[in-house]
């Protein structure tokens, strides 16, 4: 039973990936790509926005993880610094957002298929995936922001600020993480953008703070 249920995921997710939305894919033909009986579909699925949902709810749950780990391992990985030297500091946020950045492009990668599929379903024709797909990255996003490792390795003590960043960091991630599925030859470049964006964001993020403290 197991087996065909992931089948049919795979194979709308081959499909979704290569060709056009899931929203417009067919039952027989997913189940054609599968290598089952059109009737197996109704075994495993009420219909089809059952089979879209459960689809988008099973991925999500691996890929919240993931991500997560993405990020927590260099900021766990990487020193501290002893010392409140402004360039130190900056030295190892770069250092940080460098590895997380690596660690989450190359998860696109090795997760192709579930990736484009998730992303282009955000602002696709389905309200009922869009939503669910919206939802997903505002999970991912939260988890970030719960996580103490997420910091961007910046002393930024506002922790109402961090939701916005881990928000704005999870939806900037998803463009750039399609972008640089879908051009190879401009991966190092889609690395270094997102890696500016976010080291960007964090240091705005810090200056506003300093300058709410009355320091600048």
């Amino acid at each position: 039973m197991g087996g065909g249920r992931d089948r049919l995921i795979q194979a709308a997710l081959i499909l979704a990936s290569t060709t056009r939305s899931l929203a417009s894919l067919g039952l027989r033909e997913i189940a054609r790509v599968a290598g089952l009986n059109p009737n197996t579909f109704y075994r495993h699925f009420e219909n089809f926005d059952d089979f879209a949902l459960t689809m988008i709810h099973q991925l999500g749950a691996g890929l919240r993880t993931s991500v997560r780990d993405c990020w927590r391992v260099p900021m766990r990985e990487i020193p501290q610094s002893q010392t409140a030297d402004l360039g130190t500091t900056v030295k190892r946020a770069q250092q940080a957002v460098r590895a997380s950045v690596e660690l989450t492009l190359d998860h696109f990668s090795a997760n192709k298929n579930a990736y484009i599929t998730g992303i282009r379903e955000i602002h696709g024709s389905s309200p009922l995936l869009r939503k669910a797909t919206q939802e997903l990255v505002n999970s991912i996003a939260s988890d970030l922001a719960s996580d103490p490792t997420f910091d961007l390795t910046l002393p930024i003590t506002d922790k109402k600020v961090i939701p916005e960043i881990a928000l704005t960091v999870t939806r900037q991630m998803t463009f750039i993480g399609l972008e640089y599925l879908e051009e190879p030859e401009r991966r190092e470049e889609l690395k270094e953008q997102a890696e500016r964006f976010i080291l960007l964001l964090g240091w705005g993020a810090l200056a506003m703070q300093k300058d709410d403290e009355g320091k600048i």
